[in-house]
């Protein structure tokens, strides 16, 4: 581009992640398909036409996924509200408290509940606001009028 440097390690940084997004659609995708035709169809082999229709129907789905939600960050806040404080608090908290021999409202189990149980309930709750901004069409990302913000 004129008038900016180039930047070589930008632009390789810029190639892995296309990298990163080529290899994984194909990655994600097999377990995925696999799972379909042991859940609907009950059972694990294909023929190539089979192949073909669920391929498409799941490359359907992620452009129709991706044209919806054109902004992914709206979609990573939603993934990491939900899955990531499951995976790293919910889950977690929940076998500790299972594995122990106490009662889950004894002492012990009662400070790990109260903390990751309020991580996971701010994680819900960006969750549950994103899903708010997204429907009502907010641009600024703002919930509410803020009278000390200057307008966008």
């Amino acid at each position: 581009m004129n008038g900016y440097p180039r930047d070589y390690f930008m632009m390789a940084g810029i190639i892995c992640v296309c990298a990163i997004l080529i290899v994984a659609i194909p990655i994600n995708y097999h377990p995925w398909r696999y799972q379909v035709f042991i859940g609907c169809f009950g059972r694990s082999n294909f023929s190539q036409k089979e192949n073909f229709a669920i391929t498409g129907l799941f490359m359907t789905f992620c452009c129709l996924v991706a044209i919806g939600f054109p902004n992914i960050t709206s979609v990573l806040s939603i993934l990491g509200g939900l899955c990531s404080c499951t995976m790293a608090y919910l889950i977690p908290t929940l076998a500790y408290v299972k594995l122990n021999t106490q009662p889950w409202y004894s002492c012990k189990n009662l400070p790990p509940i109260l903390f990751f149980g309020t991580l996971t309930t701010i994680g819900y709750i960006s969750v549950v606001g994103t899903v708010y901004l997204l429907a009502t069409g907010s641009k600024t990302g703002i919930i509410g009028h803020r009278s000390d913000l200057i307008p966008i």
